[in-house]
């Protein structure tokens, strides 16, 4: 029993340190990547969305806030991300372009980090081992395109990562038949 106690800390720490030393690496990395040619036009996207809804929740505060002005600039493009990203930097007081893309460049790669955590996770509940999984997160993360857009793609990349969470949670679920609300929530 201790023989299997040990080998399972080793496991472990080898996780943490390829965890560690990938996220270390990476964040070194990401001022490195320049801008994509629709950043701007998704961060003005963004700004509109994040005025309308700081706007609207105001309005129940103040009845003088007229919502059709911010309403009618509001573009058709998904901003999910580009909202996050907009909300962090008004929080952190930050107006500078080239900080507020590298904020998103971080924000970015954090959410791609999280979800190679989640998945290998979710290889470690499936084949009971940290080598397959860590060997799956190599796997996955040697594609240069992947490793690569994970910096600066804030669409592929940010709905991978959503779907990579979905999956763990659809397992959990599946596994479980439990209603703990991350399971629910993502499952639903």
């Amino acid at each position: 029993m201790n023989k299997i106690d040990n080998l399972k800390k080793k496991e472990i720490y080898i996780s943490y340190i390829f965890f560690s030393i990938f996220f270390i690496i990476c964040w070194s990395q990401i001022k490195d990547f320049g801008v994509s040619l629709d950043d701007e036009i998704y961060y003005l996207s963004g700004v509109k969305t994040y005025d309308y809804v700081k706007n609207f929740f105001l309005s129940f505060l103040n009845n003088d806030i007229v919502l059709s002005e911010y309403r009618n600039q509001l573009e058709k493009w998904p901003i999910i991300f580009e909202l996050l990203v907009i909300f962090i930097c008004d929080l952190l007081d930050v107006n500078n372009i080239e900080k507020i893309y590298l904020i998103s460049h971080q924000v970015n790669f954090v959410i791609f980090f999280i979800s190679l955590l989640f998945f290998q996770s979710l290889i470690y509940k499936r084949f009971k081992t940290s080598y397959i999984s860590i060997v799956s997160v190599i796997f996955f993360i040697i594609s240069p395109r992947l490793l690569g857009e994970s910096f600066y793609n804030s669409r592929d990349i940010f709905f991978m990562s959503l779907f990579i969470f979905f999956a763990y949670s659809s397992y959990n679920f599946l596994e479980n038949k439990n209603y703990f609300i991350y399971n629910f929530f993502f499952f639903n």
